[in-house]
């Protein structure tokens, strides 16, 4: 008798074997002897159980079965689940067992049939009950246990292309922070080394990686001292629920895009709406697709979250690969986390005789409690100010490091900048992106 797809169903004996197939057919039935003999109490159970489904993530139900009139029965649960007391048959009257049951990473329910054969005078009675374990969660969200990702050099200013290696490093950091581990960004220069190395030395050209060639890199000589196991493409990896699956399966995946030209900066949400199908695409990005929702993926990119629709996704998405991290000990090099924020004022200035805004900047990061070879770097659409790059931070009260630059814009312009500040960090305090700031001239 098929089973019927609810959460729980008991069903009724399947199978009564009362008499012959003979005396059933005739309605007869033939006492073996003249002398009375009381009939034997009626062959039944009964199964409840403390809740009527399985979360995803596994747990443990109480089962209780309830036998009536047997001599011998049986408990098992199907497909395989751990049942305890094991290997111990049930017995009449009230027996209880505790059946313990694993996470499960498929994107759909999982059906487990727990089955009580139990034999007595009057015969044989099997009992079923459906017990239903939800699909793998609807809201993945790993990415709120780590308090703040890093750049890695790869900031909003494009300050390096290495974008391959920064989604290496939000690998890293969701893995420790889902096994507890303190997980502030981790040193940037390691990422830096990677990279180098990848593109011919510090002074390689910046050209950006395949997300093949970095993947190879960290499983056969390491990033930051860390070898990965193995590691595959996802085949449908435009499907949202193998993205899920896998996502379920492995806390965070490394993904890659076609990045549009409307979203080379943090925004709301990514979407269809300022990124339909045939806008430009500024290049090609790679990132960690960290968590995800009904609406779609969560990124970790730029030293950020970034949220995504599944169409966006499956519009400008390239590539998504599950990587399976080594099994040797790995002791990060954590960094304590900073932040960035930048500030303007407008004034005017007479530069050889031609009248010129002044747009002053301050960049102030917060967070550095004590010597840092760190430097501030401003930049004017995602280009560093002539003498304004690498500057070195200078101390500014407590747990704070200032710089400050001016760019003089002629008075005829007529322009929209957008201006960021980036502090580079070092091996002990991690790097940061300041706020983007907007300044309309003309």
């Amino acid at each position: 008798m098929p089973l019927r797809d609810i959460t729980v169903s008991i069903f009724p004996a399947l199978t009564v074997c009362l008499a012959s197939p003979a005396l059933l057919a005739t309605g007869a039935l033939t006492p073996a002897s003249a002398a009375f003999v009381p009939p034997p109490a009626n062959l039944s159970a009964a199964i409840s159980t403390s809740r009527a489904s399985v979360p995803a993530d596994g747990g443990e139900l109480v089962v209780h079965v309830t036998i009536h009139g047997a001599s011998t029965c049986h408990i098992s649960i199907s497909p395989h689940a751990r049942v305890t007391p094991a290997g111990r048959p049930c017995h009449n009257l009230d027996n209880t067992y505790r059946a313990s049951f694993a996470t499960n990473p498929q994107l759909r329910p999982r059906r487990f049939v727990l089955t009580v054969l139990a034999e007595g005078a009057r015969g044989i009675v099997e009992q079923h009950h459906l017990i239903m374990q939800a699909r793998a969660p609807n809201l993945i969200d790993n990415y709120t246990r780590v308090p703040s990702y890093g750049l890695y050099g790869n900031g909003e200013n494009d300050a390096v292309g290495d974008c391959t290696l920064a989604a290496a490093g939000d690998l890293l950091q969701t893995w420790d922070a889902m096994n507890g581990a303190a997980n502030g960004p981790l040193a940037t220069q390691p990422f830096l080394d990677a990279y180098h190395t990848l593109v011919g030395g510090p002074g390689g050209p910046d050209i950006g990686l395949t997300a093949r060639q970095v993947l190879n890199f960290w499983q056969r000589r390491g990033i930051d001292n860390n070898l990965i196991s193995s590691w595959r493409s996802v085949a449908a990896y435009r499907n949202p629920a193998a993205i899920e699956d896998a996502v379920a399966r492995n806390g965070a995946i490394y993904a890659s895009v076609a990045l549009p030209s409307t979203d080379t900066s943090f925004l709301a949400l990514w979407s269809m709406v300022e990124a339909p199908y045939g806008t430009p695409v500024a290049g090609g990005h790679a990132l960690a697709i960290i968590g995800y929702d009904a609406r779609g993926p969560y990124f970790a990119t730029w030293g950020g979250v970034q949220h995504a629709t599944w169409q966006w996704w499956k519009t400008w998405g390239t590539g998504a690969y599950v990587v399976i991290p080594g099994k040797a000990p790995w002791n990060p090099n954590v960094v304590i986390p900073t932040s960035t924020l930048l500030s303007q004022s407008v004034t005017t200035a007479s530069i050889n005789g031609v009248s010129m805004y002044a747009l002053n900047l301050v960049a102030r990061v917060s967070g550095v409690t004590g010597p840092t070879i760190g430097t501030i770097t401003f930049s004017d659409n995602g280009q560093p100010i002539a003498g304004c790059s690498a500057l070195p931070a200078v101390v500014s009260g407590s747990a704070t490091v200032t710089q400050r630059c001016t760019e003089y814009i002629s008075s005829a312009s007529f322009e929209s900048d957008t201006l960021f500040a980036q502090f580079s960090g070092d091996s002990t305090f991690g790097d940061s992106t300041s706020n983007p700031i907007l300044a309309t001239f003309g």
